[in-house]
């Protein structure tokens, strides 16, 4: 994964959506995606999103349509 560039505050991964490992329950402020909501299984996506995201947290998928 190439990164632009870096933050002290942002951290980037890769891995799948359906299971986000190494992410601690309600420790994310924003969690986006890139053109690949399409291949998520959404279940257990959405359950996975709901264990990461802070109680104010908000997910921002993206597209480049």
């Amino acid at each position: 994964m190439v990164v632009p560039h870096t933050t002290d505050n942002v951290e980037y991964r890769l891995g799948l959506a359906e299971a986000l490992e190494g992410i601690e329950d309600e420790s994310v402020d924003l969690l986006t995606t890139a053109q690949a909501a399409h291949w998520f299984q959404l279940e257990p996506f959405y359950r996975e999103l709901n264990r990461v995201l802070k109680p104010a947290g908000v997910s921002g998928p993206e597209s480049a349509m």
